[in-house]
């Protein structure tokens, strides 16, 4: 299941106006920020018939709750994953389940599922978090709907046959990734050649 869109994202969708002068067109809209036709009108849709609400996603909540379990249950996974920690073992999820089923008794007499033992752990604040994974949302690209509206200037160093080094920068359109200026220069990077690309490009 795709992450829900983030509500910058579907704000742009909403007040982006193809009929303004330089706009790009739906489908190349939708391809620069990475989404299909059918989310870009659904969403637009939602926005007429329920205003703000469509700046977030609808509750995927199941209509048919998973099981809860008891607090014997989760007092003996927390037990079994402190003494696992304790004894120097792995304490995931599988080595709780495995440690579970080897027992001779069980409370209510069914080990959770491997999928589920992560989330009565988890509502006790018995779960490491990972602070360095980044979310998946983080990785949404975000560029301008409309062409022109922003220029993006990039360099980089360029090694040549001849073994001489070049700096190359490139000025690109945000929204449609046009390439408004590319020159080379024999300096490392520096704000007197940026300005001059910049110049080159807006004369």
């Amino acid at each position: 299941m795709s992450a829900p869109l983030p509500p910058c994202l579907r704000a742009m969708i909403i007040i982006y106006d193809p009929t303004q002068p330089f706009a790009l067109s739906i489908s190349d809209f939708c391809k620069s920020q990475k989404i299909s036709r059918s989310i870009f009108y659904r969403i637009r849709a939602r926005a007429e018939s329920e205003a703000a609400s469509a700046l977030h996603p609808r509750s995927r909540a199941s209509l048919h709750p998973a099981r809860g379990y008891g607090p014997n249950v989760v007092n003996e996974l927390v037990r079994i994953r402190k003494q696992l920690k304790h004894d120097g073992w792995g304490y995931g999820p599988k080595t709780i389940h495995y440690e579970a089923t080897i027992q001779e008794s069980f409370p209510g007499g069914r080990v959770p599922s491997i999928a589920t033992i992560g989330r009565p752990l988890a509502s006790v604040g018995q779960v490491d978090r990972n602070p360095r994974k980044r979310p998946k949302s983080s990785y949404l690209p975000f560029a301008r709907s409309t062409a022109m509206a922003l220029w993006q200037l990039d360099a980089f160093a360029f090694r040549t046959g001849d073994g001489k080094v070049r700096t190359i920068y490139q000025l690109l359109v945000d929204a449609t990734r046009y390439d408004v200026g590319s020159w080379t220069y024999q300096h490392r990077e520096n704000s007197h050649d940026a300005y001059d690309v910049l110049a080159r490009a807006i004369e």
